[in-house]
């Protein structure tokens, strides 16, 4: 595919090609070569927060979850506060019911909106 083809190719390429290929793949449900793309992405220009979280939920979607924990945890300590979400959801399948409470509630401090984690926080405290 032209999307995997951009994420293959590395020379010429800026981090911006790299994250704007890992976003198309995401958007395509191409998980695998998401996370090549922004691994790319990273390795040219550094990590921030959010390229950290599209990172760590592509490894999660490719079934990578130890690597997205990792990266994911990193997110968090950057100030990517849906990464918390995405951690509670892995603790959660897991069975560490404790994390996932811990992960699910930090998350809620910055999106006290989100019906689906409070279920989720429900279920689990229940």
């Amino acid at each position: 595919s032209p999307v995997a083809a951009a994420a293959s190719g590395g020379s010429g390429q800026t981090a911006t090609d790299h994250e704007s290929t890992g976003d198309e793949a995401r958007k395509a449900g191409d998980w695998g070569t998401a996370v090549i793309a922004y691994s790319k992405a990273i390795e040219a220009k550094g990590t921030s927060a959010k390229l950290l979280h599209k990172y760590g939920e592509a490894q999660w979607r490719a079934g990578q979850p130890d690597p997205a924990a990792v990266t994911l945890q990193s997110a968090a300590k950057a100030g990517e506060s849906r990464a918390y979400k995405l951690l509670g959801t892995i603790a959660e399948k897991n069975g560490d019911t404790a994390g996932a409470i811990t992960n699910y509630e930090t998350y809620l401090t910055a999106n006290p909106n989100d019906a689906e984690v409070k279920s989720r926080l429900d279920a689990l405290a229940g």
